[in-house]
């Protein structure tokens, strides 16, 4: 199993995958590093693939404007603790805070709680977003019964409500204007 921390493998886990693939398939360590460094690669394109298509359907699919011809969406995998391990090409500034939106989630939810089906939606500026009408939703991904891991989209809607058309009032005193 090879195990990701953010975009980089552990180098104690992958020493450890290396010396079993290399006992396993019986070849020199030579040997198993780079077959290890090249599953590594193809297993880390398919999961940037599969960010990638994400926000594609995101985008294809979106009603809102903003969503569909200004591509203000981001879309994310992360694995279970929280750590985002692929990511769509997208706005940068909304993937750094899907992170802290993920973990804000796993803090409320414990990921030995969270069933298949479950979905998460998040706008609270304070708490892991960034300004209202940015919306992440994060859902788990269950294989076999178990959850692997959590896929992750924020996208910025026109308005959410408030005082103003836009849902940012710049006479606001308190988020709920």
């Amino acid at each position: 199993q090879v195990l990701f921390s953010g975009d980089v493998v552990r180098d104690a886990e992958q020493q450890a995958v290396q010396a079993a693939l290399a006992v396993e398939l019986r070849i020199d360590e030579r040997k198993a590093r780079q077959l290890f460094q090249g599953r590594t690669v193809v297993i880390r394109n398919q999961l940037d693939g599969i960010a990638e298509e994400m926000e594609v359907s995101l985008i294809r699919s979106a009603y809102s404007s903003i969503v569909k011809e200004g591509h203000d969406a981001s879309t994310a995998l992360f694995d279970t603790s929280g750590e985002m391990i692929a990511q769509s090409t997208s706005l940068p500034a909304q993937l750094g805070l899907m992170g802290p939106a993920v973990r804000s989630i796993l803090n409320r939810f414990p990921i030995t709680k969270i069933e298949d089906g479950d979905v998460f939606i998040l706008n609270d500026p304070y708490d892991g977003g960034s300004h209202i009408p940015d919306v992440s939703i994060v859902a788990p991904v269950f294989h076999n019964g178990s959850i692997v891991g959590l896929t992750a989209s924020i996208a910025h809607h026109m308005d959410m409500g408030g005082k103003t058309p836009g849902s940012i009032p710049t006479d606001a005193t308190e988020v709920f204007q």
